[in-house]
């Protein structure tokens, strides 16, 4: 099955030019949107001691986990400069997840967060095996991933028009073929939320009521239809897998 984002393989900018895009667009991403404040809310749940920021950007996820939770360490990495400078903490790096691998290769991590990367990386089955490696047993990885069977996609298809992705977007696959690479990474996947996946600063009243969620959580065949973005929650087995080949462990 062709998926939605096969076209961006022609216009794909290359690893100078991705790096470039996100030095101007970074900024963009500072605000506490729908997608963060549900992992957040899972974060406050869960209390881990460590966690990691996979594409932190300028830190919503680190001021959230700081008010929570003052004695979660807290690890972060981003491809842009100007972000990790803005964020300005210890244990935050710069870093093309693409070229460079996941840092911070000898630590483990009580909760990873993923929100809005897995679509930015070229080998995401095997960036998910190399983030459930870095999970502590019985850690959480919190994964989000855009979906590509939404009813306005389906509609788009329907009409021969392309679907308004991300132009840096590497190939994206069904939510089904994403849960599968979960589930091979070793990881169980205990929740899944919906979220409208727009990046725009909402209020916690509003992002309660969002009626997707609620329909999903009553009807979740529904969700591969309804929801145009989920988190997975997900937990490490108790013997987390050996180190994976395709995505490289970074410094």
């Amino acid at each position: 099955m062709p998926t939605v984002s096969a076209g961006n393989r022609l216009h794909r900018p290359t690893a100078v030019a991705a790096q470039g895009y996100w030095e101007t667009k970074a900024v963009a991403y500072d605000c506490l949107h729908d997608r963060l404040r549900e992992m957040l809310r899972v974060i406050a749940q869960r209390r881990p001691a460590r966690i990691f920021d996979v594409g932190c950007s300028t830190g919503e996820v680190a001021r959230g986990v700081t008010a929570l939770l003052p004695q979660t360490r807290y690890f972060g990495c981003d491809i842009s400069k100007a972000a990790v400078a803005k964020l300005g903490r210890p244990n935050v790096v710069q870093c093309d997840l693409n070229t460079d691998g996941v840092p911070f290769r000898d630590q483990r991590f009580d909760c990873i967060v993923a929100s809005g990367i897995c679509e930015y990386v070229a080998d995401q089955q095997n960036l998910l095996k190399e983030l459930a490696r870095r999970l502590t047993p019985g850690g959480a990885l919190l994964a989000s991933y855009v979906n590509i069977d939404h009813i306005a996609r389906r509609w788009r298809r329907w009409r021969g028009k392309r679907s308004r992705d991300n132009h840096t977007w590497q190939t994206l696959v069904p939510l089904a073929q994403f849960e599968t690479w979960l589930q091979d990474a070793g990881l169980r996947i205990v929740e899944r939320i919906p979220t409208h996946g727009r990046i725009s600063r909402t209020n916690q009243v509003a992002d309660r009521f969002y009626p997707t969620r609620h329909l999903c959580k009553w009807a979740p065949g529904l969700m591969s239809l309804l929801a145009p973005q989920v988190i997975f929650v997900c937990e490490s087995s108790e013997h987390p897998t050996s180190p994976s080949s395709g995505v490289p462990s970074g410094r």
